[in-house]
């Protein structure tokens, strides 16, 4: 029902600001009756929220619901103070037809996901943003830790807004309160205090006129055990965080870094000779990224058409065509929807676009929509990550489903933004009964503290990978795990623990 996207604070523009200052403005609460404008709702400015993404780390995530309206958004930042990462939160909206929907926690889990910085924290008068807090951080909030930990944090989350700079902090009584200044309601403060501790005592006590709670949580706590209904509301939101991620590395992509892509000439070589490839041969390339394999094959007189659904990709894939003098059509589509663009003489989709989606359902569309793009007879190579090899060389394995815990077994890494090494097993976790690899991976931009998220992909046996081709209209006449580039037929390099699958096939001449 929802989707959810991260966007940097550097590249955050002004039509979602005036999305967001719509959505504060008439739902985020109205004014204290010791305020001037007592009982109106509270209005912030675009230009307020733009100052709130000067600062270092600094983010906005959105949920919109089914049909694009956006439903809730929050504006935070992670920041660096005395050694530590701080992830603060400065505004967490949620339309009121979608509240008590897991919205705040689920924006919040995809902010932080299973970081390790050293605290979470926001300003807030709502206890439902406090339990969405702890709901996120799997911790509670704690009076006592916050007042011993507080001097170690305040420069971070002083630092997140203006508002937060010079703001009192109290933990008298037991309270844990800063003095914002800011006049909301608290109206209805006492019974939303109820409303949250049916079974989980409130610790952070009442609020005076002008104060916020002073709600934080760190890494040092105990974390609760993850659910299933945890990691499904962080599932949800990640798949679009790492489209967003997977997007923004199209910019500062380096082949020289990300060592697979030295083999693009030997790949185009064998698949020249596999898929019976002439001059003038149409071949379409679905999920084409940066259009190294385009390119290469059009250089060698193949008529190519290359679809991806990302647009930076395709963007980046027509600078290298443009520079290496290659006519190739780009084309911006979905690889599991047929587009309707060929018959082709060849299809190729490689580099895993299969089982980068974690659905049977999703998976078997792509195969379909190949089969759907060849001619009668048309030949076609596609590649997926081979799961013989996952299981020999996983540390961490097991069923999430029984044990949604054992993601926290794992470390996080940045590998597949800077190397796109994807197969260290210190960083994945093999599900078992799926197929499905768990990553926690960071991804940045320029001098940015990274965002981390949930990154998983389906692995394959051959004979499953074959049995879906022939299942999807696709006759497999090869199929083998091969080394990393090394696909020919005389290379030497076909052995069941190697990391790619090569299948190699062609559509029934049955019409």
């Amino acid at each position: 029902m929802y989707s959810y996207r991260f966007i940097p604070g550097t590249e955050f523009d002004g039509h979602a600001a005036e999305e967001c200052i719509d959505l504060f403005n008439g739902h985020y609460g109205v004014w204290a009756d010791s305020h001037p404008r007592a009982g109106k709702h509270i209005h912030f400015s675009v230009g307020r929220l733009m100052n709130l993404l000067r600062a270092e780390g600094s983010f906005v995530f959105l949920c919109r619901d089914e049909v694009g309206k956006l439903a809730g958004y929050a504006v935070g930042a992670r920041l660096r103070a005395n050694g530590h990462v701080v992830s603060w939160v400065t505004q967490l909206v949620v339309h009121t037809e979608h509240q008590n929907q897991g919205i705040a926690s689920t924006l919040l889990g995809a902010a932080w996901c299973f970081s390790d910085d050293f605290a979470w924290g926001l300003a807030t008068a709502n206890p439902y943003a406090v339990r969405a807090l702890e709901a996120a951080t799997g911790r509670r909030c704690d009076p006592e830790l916050s007042r011993k930990l507080a001097s170690d944090i305040g420069p971070a989350y002083r630092g997140a807004g203006e508002y937060l700079s010079a703001a009192k902090l109290t933990f008298e009584g037991g309270r844990s309160a800063l003095d914002t200044k800011f006049f909301v309601s608290h109206a209805g403060v006492p019974e939303m205090i109820k409303a949250v501790s049916t079974d989980i005592p409130w610790t952070l006590g009442e609020l005076a006129d002008g104060e916020e709670w002073f709600a934080v949580t760190f890494r040092e706590q105990v974390r609760r055990p993850v659910t299933m209904d945890d990691l499904r509301r962080l599932e949800e939101a990640s798949s679009e965080i790492v489209a967003d991620a997977y997007d923004r590395m199209a910019v500062a992509f380096d082949d020289s870094k990300h060592l697979w892509t030295k083999h693009t000439q030997s790949e185009v070589a064998a698949l020249w000779t596999k898929l019976h490839l002439i001059a003038g041969a149409t071949v379409l390339d679905l999920g084409c990224g940066n259009g190294r394999h385009s390119t290469a094959l059009a250089s060698r007189g193949a008529v190519v058409t290359a679809v991806d659904r990302s647009k930076p990709w395709l963007d980046t894939a027509r600078e290298r065509a443009l520079q290496q003098g290659c006519d190739v059509r780009f084309v911006e589509g979905d690889a599991r929807v047929p587009l309707n663009l060929g018959p082709f003489d060849s299809v190729i989709c490689l580099y895993d676009v299969v089982g980068s989606f974690v659905s049977e359902g999703d998976n078997r569309a792509i195969l379909e929509a190949i089969a759907s793009s060849l001619k009668p007879g048309g030949t076609f190579a596609l590649s997926v990550m081979n799961r013989q090899a996952a299981d020999e060389i996983a540390h961490h394995k097991g069923e999430i489903e029984t044990n949604p815990n054992a993601l926290m077994t794992i470390s996080p890494s940045s590998d597949m933004e800077q190397t796109g090494q994807i197969w260290n097993p210190d960083h994945l976790f093999l599900d078992v009964a799926s197929g499905v690899v768990y990553r926690r991976e960071r991804f940045t931009k320029g001098g940015d503290l990274p965002i981390e998220t949930i990154v998983r992909d389906r692995r394959f046996y051959v004979n499953q990978i074959v049995r879906m081709c022939i299942e999807s209209g696709l006759l497999v006449d090869e199929a083998r795990p091969v080394r990393l580039g090394y696909w020919a037929d005389d290379s030497g390099n076909f052995g069941s623990s190697n990391k790619e699958i090569l299948v190699i096939g062609h559509r029934t001449t049955e019409t």
